[in-house]
């Protein structure tokens, strides 16, 4: 649930007595928020596995994380893993060992090349400039990156929003858009008897590296047709957690993810606390819950 546009609060409906470790694959395409996602959801599981080892020293905690880079190591294929994010393509999960249930999340396609255009810049500490935002959706390697994502490896000659629809329909846990990214947090978390998560807004893009691209939107839809055609398909049929309308019982702990930046990278922290001390805060409203952050 957003509390506003820097907070969310993440319910986890579940008594934490029961714990149910779900090994999740979440195929990461750039600037769709799941960067959040993937952070709130290891970060609980973190928090989870760090409380059974207390207990239980012979418990040997699953990984968490990213895999992005390039390796045919048997050692990573063959590791014990809770939750992963990736930028690969379906069906790279394939290789793990482990066996995942997969979630994705898609995005405006303008508004996520628009934004991955600024991110990029902000990393780079690159002044945003009109030729060269253009030289970038231009390229066809910054076009239609969903549906490459998941049919890249169909025999079409060109991608096909279709197929990759099909993929997600036959082989995918949970997929939406971003603004079901909360629901299957909420959800995933309550499925597995991990802690509530009080999160700001991570991996923002910093307001003077944004660009105004709205001329070229008509232009940059047209480019990437096939996203555009796979977004629609799954806004309007999707498989997102159907969480309660009534309040129900929460975890007894929450996980706070706070983001810190140096010059480098942004680094998200954590801090458990008991639940009952933070409800107050949160039936105040955001300006109480400043003190967490």
């Amino acid at each position: 649930m957003q509390l506003d546009k820097k907070i969310s609060w993440l319910p986890s409906h579940s008594t934490g007595n029961d714990v149910n470790i779900t090994p999740l694959f979440i195929y990461h395409i750039p600037k769709t928020g799941v960067t959040s996602l993937l952070t709130a959801l290891c970060m609980s599981a973190g928090a989870m596995f760090n409380f059974i080892h207390k207990q239980s020293p012979v418990f040997e905690p699953p990984v968490n994380g990213r895999i992005d880079f390039e390796t045919d190591d048997p050692r990573v294929f063959n590791g014990r893993y809770a939750v992963v994010g990736s930028h690969h393509s379906f069906p790279f999960h394939r290789r793990f060992a482990t066996d995942f249930k997969l979630v994705t999340v898609l995005r405006d396609p303008y508004r996520r090349i628009v934004s991955a255009y600024s991110y990029g810049c902000m990393r780079a500490k690159r002044a945003p400039a009109l030729d060269a935002f253009v030289a970038f959706f231009r390229d066809p390697n910054n076009q239609n990156i969903a549906t490459k994502t998941f049919a890249s490896d169909t025999a079409a000659p060109q991608p096909d929003a279709d197929a990759a629809f099909e993929i997600l329909h036959r082989h995918f846990w949970l997929f939406g858009v971003t603004e079901h990214i909360d629901a299957i947090a909420s959800g995933y978390l309550s499925h597995c008897g991990f802690p509530n998560v009080l999160m700001e807004r991570l991996n923002s893009t910093r307001p003077e590296y944004r660009i105004d691209a709205t001329a070229f939107e008509d232009e940059i839809r047209a480019l990437n047709r096939a996203d555009c055609q796979l977004y629609d398909l799954v806004r309007k049929e999707n498989r997102v957690p159907l969480l309660p309308k009534v309040p129900q019982t929460l975890h007894c702990h929450t996980v706070v993810v706070k983001e810190a930046e140096n010059s480098d990278k942004c680094i998200s922290v954590t801090d458990p606390l008991p639940t009952r001390d933070l409800l107050p805060h949160l039936q105040q409203g955001p300006a109480s819950l400043a003190r967490f952050f």
